[in-house]
């Protein structure tokens, strides 16, 4: 009986590999190789089927990676050229081929991008502190340069500086055209711009209403805010080089904040006769130290989404 049952597998095991259905002939024979066990005597014509199927898969796959490659559909390529690594493994002689043509998709698909420093609209240019600016394109570059995904390379961002120096492009709005004048110039395939399109401190929160001494005997109301937050707008572009134009738009926001009373006045500060309470929440320097913690953790949030940003951008742009 079990033999019977057995003859039907390896010759529906047949059937599918006549089909050229490999992964189903392979489960059929491994349900096969279950009947007697893998190491019976039996079971030598399945595992001889098993051979038959492996080479099958492994040629298939690995002149559908080929294929994918040619057609410069890099991403495929590799998926299918992993799969042609898993029949025998990755490290295994036999695939030795899918070894060789794996780095050959990788080389010819991967891209290189060249991330431009980041920019500011004029009218703001006032209100953002230039420490911030350091700190974002710090906070970027380092986002950047740890393990960027596959087909992706990212161009030094100290040669980037460079060329924009020899551009005479330093300090200036870079617009499309002068992207694609940098990609020549760095032979890369992407340029991005980011911009910041909005930067502004506000002082949040329900303010509460406090009454303070006057100098000259009266009092005077004054509001005490508890919370200040930073919300900032962002403009993100990516351009080819192959295509000479924008191929991607997207804006980005984000709001931090901090607790912190401070409290505000519309007559004249030297006025008020304040306790030394009410003299903390109007220190300008304890605020300049909210402002900084607050600053930092926009860099590193918006570094953070505008690394994702252009990552996602490109490889879904990617064939």
């Amino acid at each position: 009986m079990r033999r019977e049952q057995l003859d039907l597998f390896i010759t529906g095991t047949k059937e599918e590999i006549r089909d050229e259905r490999y992964d189903r002939a392979e489960t059929v024979a491994i349900d096969a190789m279950k009947i007697f066990g893998a190491n019976a005597p039996e079971s030598q014509p399945v595992h001889d089927l098993l051979d038959t199927i492996h080479e099958r898969q492994y040629q298939d796959r690995l002149a559908s990676a080929l294929d994918l490659m040619n057609a410069e559909r890099y991403q495929s390529a590799y998926g299918r050229v992993e799969r042609a690594l898993d029949v025998y493994g990755p490290e295994a002689p036999e695939s030795r081929e899918a070894r060789e043509l794996h780095d050959r998709i990788i080389d010819q698909g991967t891209v290189h991008v060249a991330v431009l420093p980041i920019w500011w609209r004029h009218e703001i240019a006032a209100h953002i502190p230039d420490d911030l600016l350091d700190d974002l394109e710090h906070a970027l570059e380092d986002n950047l340069r740890s393990e960027p995904p596959l087909f992706i390379s990212m161009v030094d961002p100290e040669e980037v500086r460079r060329t924009i120096h020899r551009l005479d492009y330093d300090r200036q709005a870079i617009s499309p055209p002068r992207a694609i004048a940098i990609a020549d110039r760095l032979e890369s395939d992407f340029v991005t711009i980011f911009t910041i399109d909005h930067f502004e401190y506000s002082l949040a929160g329900r303010p509460q209403t406090r009454e303070v001494a006057l100098r000259h005997g009266h009092t005077a109301l004054i509001e005490v805010y508890p919370r200040r937050e930073l919300h900032v707008k962002c403009s993100f572009a990516l351009v080819s080089a192959a295509e000479g134009r924008v191929i991607h738009r997207q804006r980005l926001e984000l709001s931090c904040g901090r607790k912190h009373r401070h409290a505000v006045y519309d007559g004249n500060l030297d006025d008020l006769l304040l306790t030394q309470k009410q003299h903390r929440w109007f220190d300008e320097r304890a605020l300049h130290e909210t402002d900084h913690e607050i600053e930092q953790e926009i860099a590193d949030t918006l570094a953070h989404d505008l690394s994702g940003l252009l990552y996602e951008s490109i490889l879904n742009y990617l064939p």
